[in-house]
């Protein structure tokens, strides 16, 4: 049987989701890459305990994007323990920006309103991180919430602010 060499933005995103994984890992989670095409999250991450996690959600680009299609998937897609990891490469190095599913499902559906009401072809369902259709402040926030990210003692809440639990 002859098999189907992965394409190139297949390899990016698994790219992307290793690296978060590898963060993750770093940091003292446990954290699991699920199985390509998978309907969900592309990372399971669990505290070494095993009494809190999480689902990331992985979307990779190799270069300086300032938003991601996430698919209609995302308007479901909203658990208080669902994120999405945005990763893009920029001169060689990784950067990843980490928000709530729920509050990248709101925006992006924000910036596909606002869109058709100026008159502009729509593209698909995507997350406007900077802009014009982009929440005040997302980029700086969402960059903050993944160098913050922990399980346990330290969670991102649905507004970007750290809370205890």
């Amino acid at each position: 049987m002859e098999r189907s060499q992965p394409t190139n933005s297949q390899l990016t995103g698994a790219a992307g989701v290793f690296y978060v994984a590898s963060e993750l890992s770093m940091r003292g989670m446990v954290a699991l890459p699920s199985i390509r095409n998978v309907k969900g999250a592309d990372i399971l991450v669990a505290d070494p305990e095993g009494k809190h996690f999480a689902f990331i959600q992985v979307k990779t680009s190799k270069s300086k994007v300032t938003f991601w299609p996430i698919g209609e998937g995302a308007r479901q897609w909203r658990g208080r323990d669902c994120y999405y990891a945005f990763v893009r490469r920029v001169h060689g190095s990784f950067e990843v920006f980490l928000e709530k599913a729920a509050i990248v499902a709101d925006e992006a559906e924000t910036a596909e309103r606002l869109t058709s009401e100026r008159g502009c072809k729509n593209w698909g369902l995507a997350w406007p991180m900077t802009g014009m259709y982009a929440s005040k402040g997302a980029e700086a926030r969402a960059r903050r919430q993944w160098q913050e990210f922990r399980l346990g003692a330290m969670r991102v809440d649905n507004k970007g602010s750290r809370t205890s639990k």
